[in-house]
């Protein structure tokens, strides 16, 4: 996997672990997250999959468990237009790359919505 600028994800573990970057401080590392039913969910997956990969190996470095990074985010609250967007964006992905409509993004969206929908009712 790459990210949109042609580099790699274990590029970017690369560049954690020689520090080059730190994620504290560096707002290129800084994710975009929802917060939903009191869990936050990240809409940057590389860049949160490459810090959780340079997180585990610290952990593992200093045989320690637990959240060993600091990052900066952006949080925001999950409402019908983001839970649409998520839908129509997995629905457009799934059609760009030819797989089927049952696609396992759309479907989580499909369920998300659904479930804001609902609440929003009562």
């Amino acid at each position: 996997d790459a990210f949109r600028n042609g580099n790699s994800l274990e590029k970017l573990v690369s560049d954690l672990r020689r520090g080059r970057l730190l994620p504290a401080t560096d707002s290129r590392l800084r994710l975009s997250v929802f917060k939903f039913e009191g869990r936050y969910c990240s809409v940057n997956n590389r860049r949160l999959w490459s810090l959780k990969t340079y997180e585990a190996e610290l952990q593992q470095q200093r045989g320690q468990r637990g959240p060993q990074l600091d990052v900066g985010a952006d949080v925001y609250e999950f409402c019908v237009g983001t839970a649409r967007f998520i839908r129509d964006m997995a629905t457009h992905d799934s059609n760009r790359n030819g797989d089927s409509s049952s696609h396992e993004n759309r479907m989580a969206a499909e369920r998300t919505l659904a479930g804001i929908l609902e609440r929003s009712e009562e």
